[in-house]
């Protein structure tokens, strides 16, 4: 069954995730849960090398069969993510996960965000500065909530979880006034076209 939040912090599945067709693979599961042939479509990919990349996600935890489809004499298995959103937890990362990677990964993600708030209207000076002080405040904040959002987000769906991470932000900006710096200091970076 499918989680809100799964938070992932075994050294060996965070660096599973970080591949990059992985990744992509869970971006395709994210709305719907599809077999090896329709992900093998969609990415451009033989189906060894996403039959390969499914059974590591499995192995980690990040996807499982949820069921099968049988038609046509012949049978498939169909995947699924495990939560809706997945928290990476470095915590626990040592020398078998390079911190380095993580950190580029993250970063990865502060561009790709930075790149939709300005297709949403939210022009943004779009340094490097910028994504790392996006990257620092993320994890800074995942480091204060990461137990209280898994615990919270059981049993509800991604725009529930979602809800509560927002509020949850709030209040730790609130509580923590390191925070409420990084935000003045990030919103400075953004204006809006509306």
């Amino acid at each position: 069954m499918r989680k809100g939040v799964k938070i992932i912090d075994d050294p060996k599945s965070i660096k599973t995730g970080m591949g990059d067709t992985k990744s992509k693979i869970l971006s395709l599961l994210r709305d719907e849960d599809m077999g090896i042939s329709e992900i093998t479509e969609k990415l451009g990919k033989d189906r060894s090398t996403i039959y390969r990349h499914i059974r590591k996600l499995e192995h980690a935890g990040f996807v499982e069969m949820v069921n099968e489809n049988n038609s046509n004499n012949s049978s498939e298995k169909i995947y699924g993510r495990t939560a809706d959103i997945f928290l990476m937890s470095t915590d626990k990362v040592d020398d078998k996960v390079d911190i380095a990677s993580v950190v580029e990964w993250d970063l990865a993600d502060a561009k790709k965000i930075l790149q939709r708030m300005e297709e949403i209207g939210y022009q943004n000076n779009k340094s490097d500065a910028l994504a790392n002080r996006l990257t620092d405040f993320f994890t800074k904040l995942s480091e204060k909530s990461k137990e209280h959002y898994e615990n919270g987000c059981k049993d509800m769906g991604i725009l529930d979880c979602l809800r509560l991470k927002l509020l949850m932000l709030l209040l730790e900006i609130e509580n923590h006034p390191d925070l409420e710096k990084r935000v003045k200091k990030i919103a400075s970076d953004f204006k809006s076209d509306g």
